[in-house]
């Protein structure tokens, strides 16, 4: 957009961005939730999920994501680097993520 405007920039990506929340099937990897555009600069990962997807959680749903969107296990179960058959599932399912992201 023209004139630049700081809120379209991405250290991410060194230019003007925007970005979009994906919600994947951990059993399918079927795409089940898609929200945004939002400015790269003035929304965080955590932010985009807790402005929509957290609420339409059920209250003992939880969401798999990755280590931008820690919230104390309230609502997203992020890797922590264990070496346990849990933490090597959840890598199969961000790896899943990735695939599509």
């Amino acid at each position: 957009p023209a004139p630049f405007d700081r809120k379209w920039w991405s250290h991410k990506y060194n230019g003007p961005a925007l970005r979009y929340e994906l919600a994947v099937c951990i059993a399918t990897g079927s795409i089940v939730w898609v929200n945004g555009s939002f400015p790269a600069s003035r929304w965080p990962d955590l932010s985009i999920f807790r402005s929509h997807l957290q609420g339409l959680l059920l209250p003992w749903e939880m969401v798999c994501a990755d280590g931008g969107y820690q919230d104390g296990f309230q609502f997203c179960e992020t890797p922590t680097g264990l070496n346990n058959p849990r933490s090597r599932a959840h890598g199969v399912w961000l790896a899943r993520h990735e695939a599509v992201d």
